[in-house]
């Protein structure tokens, strides 16, 4: 186990505020093992680049979950929809962020489906697993209110859940471990990280105007440190 464990949440597209946190990361530690915790696309103009970075990273050793935007990604290159350009889901940025790396635009999702068709990027994207766990952390993208075992009951909460409420007691409530683990998920926009009981919220809104990319440090399964990238 690697001496750091460093969980980054919702990037929703956004490349330079990705890259300020790798750039803290890789300036203050040397030994330590990243696990993103999903949502890499929509809403932020960089999606494509933020999945190849993230792949990137996976392919020397450090972990990836999947979101729900990743799901939505998947669900749209599959089965076409208008849903996934309205400003809750923000797949038109993604789209758009393809088209730019391609260099044409794609007429429909056919058309990504069909130019991500050879690319290594699509089967890793579709077998990004739901839960992870380093040590006596659990981590999955978003709040598990209910285990059985070591595994969630449904890989849907680990993706879609949220609390009942903004309160302490339906936050806690919402988000749980296994016995003995320390849970940590994204998904649950919130001003600033959020610590219950049960674990710790990370997302602080990184996709939306004027919001940075938060990063949590872990050492000895206890949280050392919560990085930001506004302050490199």
């Amino acid at each position: 186990m690697a001496k750091h464990v460093i969980a980054i949440p919702d990037i929703h597209g956004q490349i330079d505020n990705l890259n300020s946190i790798l750039e803290l990361i890789e300036r203050n530690y040397e030994d330590y093992k990243i696990v993103f915790l999903g949502d890499y696309v929509d809403r932020g103009n960089d999606g494509c680049k933020v999945l190849r970075k993230v792949k990137e990273m996976t392919d020397i050793g450090h972990v990836a979950l999947m979101g729900n935007h990743e799901e939505f990604f998947l669900e749209w290159m599959m089965t076409g929809g208008e849903w996934y350009f309205e400003p809750l889901y923000g797949g038109l940025e993604t789209i758009k962020s393809f088209e730019r790396e391609a260099g044409k635009n794609f007429s429909n999702h056919n058309d990504l489906w069909q130019y991500l068709g050879n690319d290594k990027l699509l089967v890793w994207l579709a077998q990004l697993p739901a839960h992870h766990t380093e040590g006596k952390l659990s981590f999955t993208h978003a709040p598990v209110p209910i285990w059985n075992g070591m595994n969630p009951i449904s890989e849907s909460h680990a993706k879609h859940n949220f609390p009942a409420s903004d309160k302490i007691a339906d936050m806690s409530q919402a988000l749980q471990a296994p016995q003995g683990y320390y849970a940590v998920c994204g998904h649950v926009s919130i001003d600033k990280p959020l610590i219950t009981p049960n674990g710790m919220y990370l997302d602080c809104g990184c996709g939306k105007i004027g919001k940075s990319l938060k990063a949590a440090v872990f050492k000895d399964n206890k949280l050392l440190k919560v990085l930001d990238s506004k302050n490199v």
